[in-house]
């Protein structure tokens, strides 16, 4: 099982290999003009190539995660007026595979309810299902839901009342973070404008006056200066990236 694990990983990387040379090149070039060393480009195009599908294949699982995310907000929509209705989580997932549930809209949420109501039929419990199911998607929202869930089965209260608040309260933080996304999109822009900038500037000096940095590159304070530059850079764009993964 483990060389499988491997396989598959080391075929993921390979199909995002045209990704690593783009991010190779870039690297490099950005090196390269900050240097002006041969060395310095081929030590960022090497490094861009193995780093750059990683950073990719991580990208993706993210998006695939807020897919995810909203598949299951939108499951909670639907969701809560069949509970309102007074039907238990049981014959509530019934409900939404068979009438309420579209699987074109929501085809990862429907393959997961779909396994959810086989376990059911094998008298599995729905709380255990629903963890599993938070366990296998990494999803917080829908552990927090099994949580409930599990205690609110252990208890003698309204299970269905229980629900039906939980369902609303997640809906709502779900649908607050994806306000927040939305607001700092445009933040986002701006950033990578701005980080843009010392690059073009570079390029425009390069062009224009060609001798105008010729110091940075030819004494020991002029690298000193370049190499503080890049920690720099590279400190903000990892400082705004953490900035905008802000989450409820």
């Amino acid at each position: 099982m483990k060389k499988d694990g491997h396989n598959s990983v080391a075929g993921r990387y390979l199909q995002k290999l045209p990704v690593g040379l783009g991010c190779g090149l870039a690297l490099g070039g950005m090196l390269f003009l900050f240097f002006k060393s041969i060395w310095m480009l081929l030590a960022g195009g090497v490094l861009g190539l193995f780093i750059g599908p990683v950073i990719y294949i991580k990208w993706q699982e993210r998006r695939e995660s807020r897919q995810r995310r909203n598949e299951f907000r939108e499951c909670l929509e639907i969701m809560i007026p069949v509970l309102q209705s007074g039907r238990s989580m049981e014959g509530t997932i019934r409900a939404l595979l068979e009438t309420d549930m579209d699987e074109e809209e929501m085809p990862w949420m429907y393959r997961e309810l779909q396994m959810v109501r086989h376990g059911m039929e094998l008298n599995r419990p729905v709380e255990e299902l629903f963890e599993e199911l938070g366990e296998r998607s990494g999803i917080t929202e829908i552990r927090d839901f099994a949580e409930i869930l599990r205690i609110g089965k252990r208890s003698s209260g309204d299970i269905t009342g229980m629900m039906r608040d939980t369902a609303g309260i997640l809906k709502d933080k779900m649908e607050a973070e994806e306000e927040l996304r939305v607001i700092l999109a445009k933040r986002k822009l701006e950033q990578r404008i701005l980080g843009g900038m010392p690059f073009v500037i570079f390029i425009m000096l390069w062009t224009m006056s060609p001798g105008y940095l010729e110091p940075l590159y030819q004494s020991l304070e002029g690298r000193m200066i370049m190499v503080v530059c890049v920690l720099m850079m590279g400190f903000s764009y990892y400082l705004s990236f953490r900035m905008g993964r802000i989450t409820i």
